[in-house]
């Protein structure tokens, strides 16, 4: 398949031909502009993207800045062209569709599908987790080209989900390109995903459940489990097992006092406070890489000199910001803690994912560069994440525990997994409902799909779905 069969936009046609001079490259050109790419494709791999500069990747390449701004316009230009050569829709994956997908072997063939396409995802990671933040900040050639490479596969899930709908094992409403969205967010994330050792999730246990839900939508006929080979249900008592271990987090900084030590006193937190609400403006105008600690002290009146008496740098102070906002909020809260039955399933599953949504996208610019900084792996971030959805992430793992404990669907996953897929999957769609595979993917439509997943777990699968061998 050509380059423009793999999603690239004209402009990278053309830029492979011309450097941003207008000028036609030679080999010469040639062979430095794919040093260039070479380099940057090799610190995305270690140096996040927030640090990655055009110094370290000329660096790498041997070459100048001057010789970097003939060939790409910034460090985004660079990663621009590197991810348009790759696709979330290979071959190997779309024959899959082209498989049985019925009775005992639903879940098998689910099974391969989501190792497969987790496989494919987490070799080229990297470019993806760059490629999704700048689609997430509103950066429409990512956007355009994070379609293009999952447009495929969605199409070929789109089929079976519709197919399975006609047959009645699928809710008259549900979306079937909104829904394969939500499959892959799920997937997608998976890989992200971090669990303190106490909770004895492992990625075998993460790929259980988005095989399930592959199935649950996917295959051709009820979905045939072998009871007998299910894990030991947990118990109602191995719910706290299950339970986000707190040893290792870090106590927060105590926002009385300042990087010198010295308690703040009224005016030392009015400025502090100042400093936040600056920053969080600028988070909603424009990229993380664009803001400085020079433009958040000028806009709130004070100096850098300030700003470093109660802040590191930029991220430290977005830090500050969000250990402040919960996603556990009293109506979440109350709407899981609902007694759940077969009707009142629908209703509260879709109230929850869409309180959840609007809430999520009401602190979408400080949330964004969280779990952009948590993928990244850095520790506060990951934990500031965590505690605001630790009591919503309790209540489905409870309850989950203690439907298991009575014999219940889905017997076989595991608490902590399920409930921690399903809220990756959710927080994915909050951030990208825009994502725009077709007109008639809404926020409504994606929040009815994972509506149904959640619906799943607190009250098990519909009736007819799943038979047991």
């Amino acid at each position: 398949m050509g380059r423009a069969g793999r999603g690239r936009t004209d402009r990278q046609i053309v830029l492979q031909r011309q450097n941003q001079l207008g000028q036609t490259l030679g080999a010469k050109g040639f062979e430095t502009r794919r040093r260039l790419l070479a380099a940057t494709s090799e610190l995305l791999s270690t140096v996040p993207l927030t640090d990655l500069r055009v110094s370290q990747i000329v660096r790498l390449a041997q070459t100048s800045p001057g010789t970097f701004y003939v060939y790409f316009n910034d460090v985004y230009d660079v990663v621009l062209d590197l991810v348009g050569e790759v696709t979330q829709s290979p071959p190997k994956i779309l024959d899959l569709f082209n498989e049985p997908w019925g009775g005992e072997g639903a879940l098998r063939r689910a099974h391969e599908f989501v190792s497969m396409y987790l496989d494919h995802f987490q070799v080229h990671a990297a470019l993806f987790r760059v490629r999704n933040l700048a689609s997430d900040e509103g950066d429409m050639r990512f956007t355009r080209l994070r379609i293009a490479a999952v447009s495929p596969v969605i199409a070929a899930m789109a089929a079976r989900i519709e197919a399975r709908k006609s047959a009645g094992l699928l809710p008259a409403d549900i979306h079937p390109v909104s829904a394969s969205g939500a499959l892959l967010a799920m997937i997608e994330r998976l890989a992200a995903l971090r669990f303190s050792p106490a909770t004895r999730v492992g990625s075998a246990q993460l790929v259980d459940v988005a095989a399930f839900f592959a199935a649950l939508l996917l295959a051709e006929g009820p979905i045939v489990l072998d009871k007998a080979r299910a894990a030991r249900s947990p118990s109602v008592e191995d719910a706290a097992l299950y339970a986000p271990d707190r040893s290792d987090r870090r106590p927060p900084r105590n926002p009385n006092v300042n990087l010198h030590g010295q308690t703040i006193g009224a005016k030392g937190a009015k400025t502090r406070q100042k400093l936040m609400e600056t920053a969080t403006q600028l988070l909603w105008e424009k990229p993380l890489l664009e803001i400085s600690v020079n433009e958040i002290a000028k806009r709130s009146n004070t100096s850098t000199s300030v700003f470093w008496i109660y802040f590191r740098d930029v991220l430290d102070v977005v830090h500050a910001i969000v250990v402040d906002i919960t996603q556990s909020t009293p109506d979440l809260l109350e709407i899981l803690n609902s007694d759940w039955t077969a009707a009142n399933r629908t209703e509260l599953s879709e109230r929850f994912v869409r309180r959840y949504i609007d809430n999520w996208r009401a602190n979408r610019a400080p949330f964004r560069v969280r779990n952009m900084a948590s993928d990244e792996g850095a520790v506060e971030f990951i934990q500031a994440r965590h505690a605001a959805v630790e009591p919503l992430l309790e209540i489905i793992i409870r309850k989950l525990s203690a439907r298991q404990a009575q014999g219940g669907e889905p017997l076989h996953l595991h608490p902590a997994a399920a409930a921690g897929g399903f809220m990756a999957m959710v927080e994915r769609l909050s951030v990208t409902p825009h994502i725009g595979l077709s007109q008639e993917v809404t926020v409504d439509s994606v929040a009815k799909a994972a509506a149904y997943f959640l619906a799943t777990l607190m009250a098990g699968p519909p009736p007819g779905a799943v038979v047991e061998s």
